[in-house]
């Protein structure tokens, strides 16, 4: 058992160093240095790195994404706001979810994860709609017959049910979101 946990180990890092290899040579194809990369925290496809500039000083670490199609870097200063949103945007998403693979196998099981949260969500949304729905049905019985202590009794756990189901449909909509921009990678 114990060669068995060890060997699936090897096997893990080997493909997790295999990438970053292979992403270390995609950013390098890139710069005007190569061998003046220095690269830092490393993870497959996503990491940092500093290297010479065309006036042969570091100009600093920069983010960048082996998409395995080219590289993405983190943009400059004087990029437009779209662009560095964008590159936050797809670092989050494929950088620091704890995802291993490649680029478009990370986006994949982003887009698993976030339709799975997405069928909880609707589901728990149906059920908080149907207590809110159940709870306004109570207090219009209780108003009907002019039980005011029901009423006050049942408004307030109807109003906190219809709000939770409003919290749900709020997050439901945000993963929907979410699942249409990850459609765009």
């Amino acid at each position: 058992m114990k060669k068995i946990l060890i060997l699936w180990l090897l096997v893990g890092l080997v493909g997790c160093n295999k990438l970053e290899s292979q992403a270390k040579k995609a950013v390098e194809s890139q710069l005007k240095d190569p061998d003046s990369a220095k690269f830092q925290n490393l993870d497959g496809i996503c990491g940092e790195v500093n290297a010479k500039n065309s006036f042969g000083a570091y100009g600093g670490f920069k983010k960048f994404i082996d998409t395995g199609d080219g590289v993405i870097f983190s943009p400059s200063l004087e990029d437009s706001a779209d662009d560095k949103a964008l590159f936050k945007e797809r670092w989050d998403i494929v950088c620091t979810n704890g995802l291993t693979g490649t680029y478009t196998e990370r986006i994949e099981q982003k887009k698993k994860d976030t339709e799975k949260a997405l069928e909880n969500s609707k589901k728990q949304r149906d059920i908080l709609a149907k207590k809110c729905d159940e709870g306004v049905r109570k207090i219009q019985h209780f108003e009907s017959i002019n039980d005011k202590k029901s009423v006050e009794k049942y408004g307030h756990i109807a109003q906190k049910d219809c709000n939770d189901a409003l919290d749900i449909a709020k997050k439901t909509q945000d993963l929907v979101y979410e699942s249409l921009r990850l459609i765009a990678y």
